[in-house]
């Protein structure tokens, strides 16, 4: 599945906010004029930092009204991002890379296998890459896709994402009828999904 988008700008600014009682708050943010955006939306990622994302429409000054009103919520969530251990997604270099890549790609062609050998789908090739976006990937033409990074992963986690992944040569969305799909193969998939996402 691939999704074009058109980033127009992108700049890093700094914006102070009286948070009362004589307490004056700094908070760096990136702001990304992205068009189709719709209104304005704000995002602490797990590193901390603040973005931004708005319509090259929308004036500065509504960007800053709208930090400076959910100051105390992006410094609460900057402060709980803290206490959060760094995602498997958010480390790696070259050399993990060459070290991790032939052992995730053993370990991806043994799931494909496994699993497969129950739902008899058709690809046309698995790749391993340095993907710190996704987890996995499917084209249209039966191409898989995963990040080196499942080499990291506990092996349940791992079957998710080949699932996933091998489901979407059957159903190409996400729809009801996906979930079903993956469903069928891992009822206890919504579980593991989640143990993905904090991974």
């Amino acid at each position: 599945m691939f999704l074009s988008v058109r980033l127009l700008l992108i700049m890093s600014r700094w914006y102070a906010v009286d948070m009362g009682a004589t307490s004056l708050a700094i908070i760096p943010f990136t702001l990304v004029r992205k068009k189709g955006a719709k209104g304005v939306t704000i995002a602490v990622k797990r590193d901390g930092s603040c973005c931004v994302t708005a319509s090259p429409r929308v004036a500065m000054k509504d960007i800053h009204a709208l930090v400076e009103s959910r100051a105390k919520w992006i410094m609460g969530a900057r402060e709980k991002m803290q206490l959060v251990p760094p995602s498997v997604m958010d480390v790696g270099t070259a050399v993990d890379y060459a070290k991790y890549k032939y052992v995730a790609l053993k370990l991806v062609l043994d799931r494909i296998a496994f699993w497969n050998a129950q739902l008899g789908l058709f690809y046309r090739a698995v790749t391993i890459r340095d993907m710190r976006s996704r987890w996995g990937s499917c084209s249209r033409d039966g191409r898989l896709a995963f990040t080196y990074r499942l080499a990291l992963l506990p092996q349940e986690l791992v079957d998710y994402v080949v699932v996933h992944e091998l489901c979407h040569l059957i159903v190409f969305d996400h729809s009801p009828a996906f979930w079903k799909k993956v469903e069928s193969c891992l009822p206890n998939y919504r579980q593991l999904k989640l143990l993905l996402k904090r991974s």
